[in-house]
């Protein structure tokens, strides 16, 4: 999903992406007044592409609940498509169900390991759980899927979440890599 905050620009009435934006729009609406995939099924066919921006939009916007139920419809229809499954994990996320993030984002990865982002927002997760010795071993992952120049920014984020890791005391229930006592 991209970090864009440019206006939706206006589409002329008459064309085919008109008529596919509003049933897109239509379809979200229905979603979120609770409506059923059963009844959205007898609506026929959609554009996935048109529902995916409206969803993309209402995150944009902080309508991370809105956008969660576009995301998630989406990976009904279609659950081999990344970046339909990335798009619900990251909704999961900013509404701070880290555990179900965690395994959608895990999902996304399955699709396509070579790409460390998903396991990133994985490991942010596990750290919003308080799980930091997991989160750390699983950015060690990220250092090592990460050295090709176009995952560069991903790397030196995972480089200073270790960082920071490291210089933080060690609890009991968090367990440390320089802890020797027995």
């Amino acid at each position: 999903m991209t970090q864009s905050h440019n206006a939706v620009t206006a589409t002329p009435v008459n064309t085919p992406e008109h008529s596919h934006h509003s049933e897109a729009l239509a379809l979200v609406t229905h979603i979120a007044q609770g409506g059923t995939l059963d009844t959205l099924l007898e609506r026929g066919d959609c554009d996935d592409e048109a529902v995916y921006s409206v969803g993309h939009q209402f995150y944009r916007q902080a309508r991370y609940e809105d956008a969660l139920r576009v995301f998630a419809w989406l990976v009904m229809r279609n659950n081999l498509e990344r970046r339909f499954i990335y798009a619900l994990a990251a909704c999961l996320q900013m509404l701070g169900r880290h555990e179900s993030a965690i395994q959608h984002y895990l999902n996304a990865s399955l699709l396509n390991p070579d790409d460390p982002l998903a396991v990133f927002h994985a490991c942010e997760c596990l750290i919003a759980l308080g799980r930091v010795a997991q989160a750390r071993e699983g950015l060690v992952l990220v250092l090592e899927l990460s050295r090709t120049p176009e995952h560069e920014s991903i790397r030196k984020k995972g480089e200073g979440l270790i960082e920071l890791i490291d210089r933080q005391p060690t609890s009991p229930t968090q367990g440390s890599k320089n802890d020797h006592s027995h």
